[in-house]
């Protein structure tokens, strides 16, 4: 090994180098999720009965609706992580506090 390159900077270069290879593998990796991936962005009109606490949203390839995200109480969402190409069926619930839900919009 030459001297104007001792062992010590040479093992900082090979970690400099590994840590970008990690960085450009995760950027890559990422890319290739998105480009993959859909997402859609629901809005709903507002449930006007005093009691409410939020919104639940239901969504599924069926209308069994197999996944439940309860959203706050806020009138969009975007649903991330869906597969592009492939059709899904959403509802919405207002609920009170007690988690009584109230109203289903099925036509969103």
């Amino acid at each position: 090994m030459d001297a104007s390159f001792p062992p010590a900077r040479f093992k900082r270069f090979l970690s400099g180098i590994t840590l970008f290879f990690i960085a450009l593998t995760f950027i890559i990796l990422s890319s290739f999720h998105d480009a993959y991936s859909a997402r859609v962005t629901l809005e709903w009109d507002p449930n006007t009965e005093p009691d409410l606490a939020g919104y639940k949203l239901y969504y599924g390839t069926a209308s069994g609706y197999a996944q439940v995200i309860d959203v706050g109480n806020t009138t969009m969402y975007t649903v991330t992580n869906l597969t592009a190409g492939v059709t899904y069926y959403f509802a919405v619930t207002a609920h009170d506090a007690s988690g009584h839900e109230k109203h289903t919009y099925t036509s969103l």
